[in-house]
């Protein structure tokens, strides 16, 4: 099961190309699988804390990289699927259109965001390159450059774009951490080039590649499948942007750390249910993660002591109805890392956070 676990993403991606193939109302088989998910994470909600055994590596490696090709038979068949409904003569039905949006963009986040980010951790060439081409596929093109340069040693900080802010809800976290995450990979891209003695548009510059890989692929969408397959591709993109920032809201909600210390486990939120580790290749692993980033994802060790939220997809759920999220979900847990892990320090930010919020000084 070690090695037979992380195949369960693999199941996912099966099932949105079929929905593809089959048409008609099964295009929505794949986004349907998000509660397929939340069900079978139900059925297993005490934390996992075993660490995964596996001798041989080049297994576990395999459903990583089966997903290069499965995210391109995915936006693929949805082209296909989006052309041949419209060649048929019939009027596109909104809800199908939504089923096809829909599949595309949780797809897209999970599993192949947590494949995206081991790859982008990893030092070979051919794991940059896949990454490079299946962020810009799944409309987050320069993402990478903002999480690897800026999110691993800004986390907790005002500056990071990850880092989302007590009493801050989901929806206003999206929006801002896709408009700051973007610039901030800009930013980042400039400072890089203008060592080179070159401009942030020039052709070496990986803005300037990343944007183009995607605005490419999305023009052979609409050569080959005509441009009602391309603005919905696009559209499952955007959304599924959006939604890869709905769960990084998770990761380090509320957290604070004092600008000049180092970072440490108490700066980040595991979500350790077995279902959730294996459906994202570990990346709710998440604390250490962090203290070891270029360990590869079937290494990481859960760590008991470290912060902890329930399930990530229990708490996007709630999260979604903000008052609930900060009652049941965050609050309580906010109030137990003041006390048990924030230092004298921090204690005094987690206080002025609190009352920034709205809350007093003090989470309950």
């Amino acid at each position: 099961m070690d090695y037979l676990r992380y195949y369960l993403a693999t199941a996912l991606m099966v099932a949105g190309i079929t929905g593809f193939v089959l048409g008609g109302g099964w295009v929505w088989l794949g986004a349907s699988t998000f509660l397929f998910a939340v069900l079978l994470d139900l059925t297993a909600l005490a934390p996992d804390y075993r660490a995964r055994s596996v001798r041989h590596t080049a297994l576990v490696q395999v459903p990583l990289y089966l997903h290069a090709p499965l995210l391109v038979g995915l936006y693929s068949m949805a082209a296909v699927r989006v052309h041949a409904d419209q060649a048929g003569g019939a009027p596109l039905e909104p809800s199908r259109l939504a089923g096809v949006v829909a599949t595309l963009a949780w797809l897209s986040v999970v599993p192949n965001v947590p494949v995206v980010h081991e790859l982008l951790h990893r030092r070979g060439r051919v794991d940059r390159f896949l990454a490079f081409v299946m962020s810009a596929a799944i409309g987050d093109p320069v993402r990478r450059l903002a999480h690897l340069r800026g999110h691993h040693a800004l986390l907790g900080l005002p500056d990071d774009s990850d880092t989302a802010r007590r009493g801050e809800s989901i929806y206003a976290f999206a929006v801002r951490a896709t408009l700051t995450a973007t610039r901030d990979s800009f930013v980042s891209e400039r400072q890089r080039m203008a060592k080179k003695g070159l401009s942030v548009w020039s052709w070496r510059s990986d803005v300037v590649r990343s944007y183009s890989m995607m605005i490419g692929l999305l023009a052979v969408v609409g050569v080959l499948a005509g441009p009602v397959a391309a603005a919905v591709i696009a559209a499952g993109c955007g959304l599924s942007r959006l939604l890869l920032e709905t769960f990084n809201y998770l990761q380090h909600y509320g957290l604070v750390r004092v600008a000049g210390t180092p970072y440490d486990r108490r700066h980040t939120w595991s979500h350790l249910s077995p279902v959730v580790r294996a459906l994202t290749f570990e990346i709710t692993n998440h604390a250490h993660h962090h203290m070891s980033p270029l360990v590869p994802f079937h290494a990481l060790v859960p760590d008991p002591k470290a912060p902890q939220m329930p399930s990530a997809l229990l708490c996007f759920l709630a999260a979604l109805v903000p008052p609930v999220w900060e009652r049941v979900i965050a609050k309580p847990r906010l109030a137990d890392w003041d006390r048990r892990f924030a230092t004298e320090d921090e204690r005094a930010l987690a206080r002025a956070a609190n009352v920034a919020a709205g809350w007093g000084d003090e989470a309950t």
